[in-house]
């Protein structure tokens, strides 16, 4: 059981469906429940058992996305995918261990990597209890961006475990756009990714996050 003391990433501690909320000096993590193993392992092998549990299960939500915006390797004879790749970048730039614990940071989360840059001054504005206003300046275009570039947005929901992903669903040129969240979304604590790609889609941007939290959260 898990109570919540002060907004949901942040002030979670104990048990929600298969991840644990933690907060500590003032940052936020994520963990896996860990799973009963019988086989024996020294302390070392169980630590990096649970540490690749914890971001395989994060990854695998959004594998398609993460396939779509990288480039497949060839590392050591052996293809790799955007995945695979991912898996090994958070294992090692963003998981932590507290208490022999490990955890996720997740605004180190980078979830596409590339040379389109990305929309400046990115804001998540929330109008109604599932409809946001995303915005970002229009002003700043160089030689590689385009005002025809499109943009995707990935939302997750921390105390569901959830993604919900928005593909291709605004131009650079715009500005501005709304969109809607699932209605079963309880909305407290928000992690949002955004990723830039150009119309042909030979290039996209390095993702950008940003963390909402709710009105009633930040004044409580």
């Amino acid at each position: 059981m898990a109570e919540i003391k002060d907004g949901i990433l942040g002030g979670v501690s104990g048990k929600i469906g298969n991840m644990v909320g933690y907060q500590w000096r003032g940052r936020n993590f994520l963990r896996t429940n860990p799973r009963l193993n019988k086989q024996k392992a020294s302390t070392a092998q169980q630590l990096q058992r649970e540490k690749f549990g914890l971001v395989s299960s994060f990854v695998n939500k959004i594998r398609n996305v993460v396939n779509l915006y990288s480039t497949e390797l060839f590392i050591q004879h052996r293809k790799r995918t955007g995945k695979e790749q991912l898996i090994s970048l958070l294992m090692k730039q963003c998981v932590t261990v507290l208490e022999g614990t490990p955890y996720l940071i997740l605004d180190r989360v980078l979830l596409a990597i590339g040379t389109l840059p990305a929309a400046m001054g990115e804001q998540f504005q929330q109008h109604d209890p599932h409809t946001f206003l995303f915005t970002w300046d229009t002003q700043l275009i160089n030689i590689l961006s385009q005002p025809e570039d499109q943009v995707t947005l990935l939302a997750y929901h921390d105390k569901l475990d959830e993604f919900y992903i928005l593909k291709k669903i605004g131009t650079r040129q715009e500005g501005q756009l709304l969109f809607i969240l699932p209605l079963h979304w309880e909305i407290e604590r928000l992690h949002f990714w955004s990723i830039w790609e150009s119309i042909e889609g030979k290039r996209n941007s390095t993702s950008q996050y940003h963390l909402f939290v709710a009105e009633h959260e930040r004044t409580t």
